[in-house]
């Protein structure tokens, strides 16, 4: 209670010191704690008048805390009216940073506009020279002008010989997402031998064959797992117009990516395939038994063809039972090659489907899977709602670990009273064998201090 209360007391002289008067040292020392939003609202209520001697440090930091924040509207409106009385060193600064959000906004003319007096007007050393010739190139690929951008790398070749390989890198990668694969041969040998990029050029400008293209590539994704590599099997799989192969590469990248991932487009994809391949393995319709049978029996080679199977009886299937089993078995299969979190994105997006998988033991099982997939991918709030679900599914040793699992992951949300209620749940409901050792040991008990009847 001492430790709480001193805390608080110096969360009080803090404030209170604030209230007194705010300098550009607390909002700085905001910004370097990483609370940006915080430091930006500061510099915005406290910020002197332009004649200050210190308005141009506050502005300096307002454009590190907008350019850290990702707000490129507001750095470009904030640079547009920048005073004339504004000091050499920050109005380079605000071009530089006004340039940069314009070409994320993709707006490749107003970044060449803030780049011109970067150029001409003010002095750079050739390091800085380089770096703002290689925003202009970037500025013609914001405005997905192939050609100019072209002609722009040209030149930077022309006076920055030899090029980095991080240089040539952008320069294809950016002419590959304009179509232009011949252009991109320029800087073919100076990419990585390996890697995923020059092989994806190679693709596309027709210099591998597609089934060497995507060998390489499937080697490729087992040895790094890298995105890449999944990109370069979709990019096969379009131009073989091979169906699964363009799941296996999906699958890929539901597994590998670090942000939203558009699940709905990998099931529309199984769903899309699955008469093909019913066709291959002769299945007819309305055999749903058959099916199931069909993809739990295929071997582990043609394990998308079997959970294309599966996907497709998750709605399809007449019975309610094959349904749930269909999913059961593609939650499965997904886990079984490693496939964890493309399990965590599909299910996700259809909580009601995995609800549904099967009652009793199949049902708890799948939804513990999900919790710990969730709770492997930093989701503690999801992982917490499954093992939740798993806990009511089973009223045994089994759902009892689950609850306890679903509390700690409620603690790491932050969610401290549904925590303790389920810790509290558990404390009022012990198991089986436990409360009956308890009611023995009250009834012994209670015999040892009843005094023996008389005769």
């Amino acid at each position: 209670m001492q430790i709480f209360s001193g805390i608080l007391l110096a969360l009080l002289l803090v404030a209170s010191t604030h209230a007194a008067g705010e300098t550009l040292a607390d909002a700085q020392k905001l910004a370097d704690a990483g609370a940006h939003e915080l430091a930006l609202r500061r510099i915005e209520r406290t910020q002197p008048h332009v004649d200050d001697p210190r308005w141009a440090e506050w502005e300096a930091l307002r454009f590190d805390l907008l350019d850290r924040l990702g707000h490129a509207e507001e750095t470009l409106k904030r640079a547009a009216i920048m005073p004339a009385t504004t000091p050499e060193a920050l109005r380079r600064k605000v071009h530089l940073q006004a340039a940069q959000a314009a070409i994320r906004l993709g707006d490749g003319k107003r970044a060449r506009e803030e780049l011109l007096p970067l150029l001409w007007r003010f002095a750079a050393d050739a390091g800085e020279q380089r770096a703002l010739r290689m925003l202009v190139v970037e500025s013609y690929l914001a405005d997905k002008n192939g050609e100019e951008a072209y002609l722009a790398m040209l030149r930077y070749q022309q006076d920055y010989q030899p090029l980095t390989r991080a240089e040539a890198e952008r320069f294809v990668e950016g002419l590959l997402a304009r179509g232009m694969a011949n252009e991109a041969i320029n800087w073919l040998a100076q990419l990585d031998e390996e890697g995923a990029l020059k092989l994806r050029l190679r693709l596309q400008a027709g210099l591998i064959a597609v089934p060497v293209a995507v060998e390489q590539a499937r080697a490729g994704w087992q040895r790094s797992g890298e995105m890449a590599f999944a990109e370069v099997m979709l990019q096969a799989a379009t131009l073989a117009n091979d169906v699964l192969l363009r799941i296996e590469a999906l699958e890929h990248l539901a597994n590998a990516a670090q942000g939203e991932f558009n699940a709905g487009e990998l099931w529309r994809a199984y769903r899309e395939a699955a008469p093909d391949v019913a066709n291959r393995y002769h299945l007819l319709n309305g055999d749903d038994a058959g099916w199931l049978e069909a993809a739990a029996k295929l071997p582990m080679e043609e394990v998308v063809a079997a959970r294309t199977l599966f996907v497709y009886l998750t709605t399809q299937a007449l019975s309610e039972a094959v349904r749930a089993e269909a999913r059961r078995q593609l939650l499965l299969s997904l886990v079984a090659t490693h496939h964890d979190f493309t399990a965590l994105r599909l299910f996700e997006q259809s909580t009601a489907q995995v609800l549904v998988l099967l009652d009793g033991q199949d049902k708890a099982d799948a939804l513990m899977l999900l919790g710990g997939l969730a709770q492997r991918g930093g989701d503690a709030a999801a992982a917490a709602e499954y093992f939740l679900a798993a806990a009511d599914a089973r009223n045994d040793a089994f759902g009892r670990k689950a609850r306890l699992a679903a509390a700690a992951s409620l603690l790491q949300t932050g969610y401290l009273e549904d925590a303790l209620a389920q810790y509290d749940w558990l404390l009022k409901n012990p198991p089986p064998a436990k409360a009956a050792k308890a009611g023995k040991a009250a009834r012994s008990g209670r015999a040892a201090t009843t005094p023996p009847a008389q005769p």
